[in-house]
């Protein structure tokens, strides 16, 4: 199957990757929550979210949300970067994304929000 916009309209990925660290402990801590970890491949499941979002002919550079204190790990990657002060939770960075999008004129792209401490399976497109 693949996926096409049905309009010109582009597709902005918004990759949360704001965790705590807290739930997977202790192989997840609040320096290296579970978004950064190899749990079940390499590379991190950061890493595998923003593969999947890579393919240009369905979606513009993404924007991710995360916390700032790992600002150094998310910084290495091509994206533009929110960064919270501290941890809210997942409304509260999907609405600060649609903030910053919309102040940037993006307000009438369609964006796909995707949780960064996921493993997706089927990557069929």
């Amino acid at each position: 199957m693949t996926l096409a916009p049905t309009s010109p309209r582009s597709i902005i990925p918004v990759l949360l990757c704001g965790g705590q660290g807290a739930r997977l402990w202790p192989l997840s801590t609040p320096e290296i929550p579970k978004a950064f970890l190899s749990l079940t491949s390499e590379p991190s499941l950061f890493e595998n979210t923003l593969h999947r979002v890579r393919n240009s002919t369905l979606f513009k550079a993404p924007l991710i949300v995360g916390h700032r204190d790992h600002a150094a790990m998310l910084k290495s990657f091509n994206a533009t970067l929110l960064l919270e002060p501290r941890a809210a939770n997942t409304a509260a960075a999907i609405a600060v994304a649609v903030e910053y999008l919309s102040r940037q004129h993006h307000g009438d792209a369609l964006i796909l929000v995707c949780p960064c401490d996921h493993d997706v399976k089927d990557q069929a497109v």
